[in-house]
């Protein structure tokens, strides 16, 4: 045999005697797998490899139980057990516009859903948590969550909101404009909504808040175009779980709902034109029959005799005074949606308001934290005093104002 053939034998011998770990091999030269920034073994099914965006998947814990995947403080994708993530305000089935939510990281510290690379989110620790004493949502100083000023975690104004069982301060909705809101949708029926993405969505509930979420697989829903062109009243199940029947509504939808009860003295076989009946409310106190935002005639509380913006008193909603339900006093004021309601009156000094400035003009103006402002409208179409643009915006009008999809950095600093 010659010489280089035995050197190839030997070289041969070595590897086979090392090993050779594969792809399907993740453990290290001890034999463990891999952890991550935790310390904690790594999961395969939330790996890079099986999960990059880290979907709330199927997974087995480092004690080899049953879990879900969820994005950690330190944005690992970890296995964690299924109660912690059907809890976790943070993931995306609880929290699909990722909120800035209060939530508790892994090592118990306060903390915010953050968003992160703009489909995942996640619970980042607070530099500064609030302290109980002085939290205007706090359980100490509101402990029924009550609409109280308060101040966001991007500094900006906002009011105390109960999302999820936990109050929280939060931008105002919009609830005249918010077709899954509480004014215009009290049950949360299964009504058509821009999602988050601008794509068309559907009205749900999920986790004890009605949200726009993805319309149901059109091949199983039983009021869908596919299984019930016609709309029978088909048996369904409602977005509660509750048992229903597919019903035509008047935007022409055919959606899962209750079924009419013929004695309802607010229904159409009985009062076909919402007459102010008497009726009994959902905790069994008397009320009247009356159309709510949605044209939909609903059992509601009698209107107060002694309102001074009510119907009986004013009519006309002249802008006579009144008390907030914060027990200040406003002035009697129409909404957009034709409401007559107690509202703080207008400065008419204000740089923003109508009588200065009804086209909202960019004029100089002070925010609420005293600094310099400029008029702008916001989403709501209200004309209000808030930060001026950064000229030097990638995204913004002045740079860029056909929006091209240009590099720039997010506000996490990615």
């Amino acid at each position: 045999m010659s010489l280089s053939r035995i050197t190839k034998l030997l070289v041969i011998a070595s590897v086979l005697a090392l090993g050779c770990p594969g792809s399907e091999d993740p453990a290290t030269d001890d034999g463990t797998p891999p952890a991550n920034d935790n310390g904690m073994p790594e999961s395969e099914e939330c790996g890079e490899a099986l999960n990059p965006m880290c979907k709330t998947n199927a997974c087995t814990t480092p004690s080899g139980d049953y879990g879900l995947c969820r994005l950690d403080s330190k944005l690992n994708c970890i296995c964690s057990d299924k109660d912690s993530v059907v809890q976790d305000p943070c993931v995306i089935g609880n929290n699909p516009k990722c909120e800035p939510k209060d939530c508790v990281t892994e090592d118990g510290l306060p903390g915010k859903c953050t968003r992160y690379q703009e489909k995942l989110c996640y619970c980042e620790p607070e530099e500064n948590p609030v302290d109980p004493d002085k939290d205007p949502c706090g359980e100490k100083l509101n402990p029924e969550c009550k609409p109280e000023r308060c101040p966001m975690a991007n500094g900006k104004e906002g009011i105390c909101i109960m999302v999820a069982a936990e109050c929280i301060c939060d931008e105002p909705e919009d609830q005249d404009k918010d077709p899954c809101g509480e004014k215009l949708n009290p049950e949360c029926k299964p009504e058509r909504c821009p999602m988050a993405n601008g794509k068309e969505g559907i009205c749900k509930m999920v986790a004890a808040e009605c949200i726009c979420d993805e319309p149901e697989d059109q091949d199983k829903d039983p009021c869908g175009k596919e299984l019930n062109p016609e709309c029978r009243p088909d048996k369904c199940t409602m977005t509660n779980g509750v048992e229903g029947i597919c019903i035509r509504t008047d935007a022409g939808d055919c959606i899962c709902d209750e079924p009419e009860d013929p004695k309802d003295p607010c229904g159409s076989v009985l009062n076909p034109r919402c007459s102010p009946e008497a009726c009994k409310m959902a905790d069994g106190t008397e009320g009247i029959c009356k159309l709510n935002a949605a044209n939909e005639c609903i059992c509601d509380e009698p209107e107060d005799p002694t309102d001074p913006c009510g119907k009986e008193l004013n009519p006309e909603c002249r802008p006579d005074k009144c008390t907030m339900t914060n027990g200040v006093e406003g002035i009697c004021t129409r909404t957009d949606a034709g409401d007559c309601i107690c509202d703080e009156p207008e400065d008419p000094t204000a740089p923003c308001g109508s009588v200065l400035n009804p086209r909202c003009s960019p004029e100089a103006c002070k925010m609420a934290d005293g600094t310099e402002g400029i008029c702008k409208l916001n989403a709501a179409n209200e004309c209000i005093c808030d930060e001026p643009e950064d000229p030097n915006d990638p995204c913004g009008k002045e740079l860029n104002p056909e929006c091209r999809p240009d590099k720039c950095t997010m506000t996490n600093g990615v």
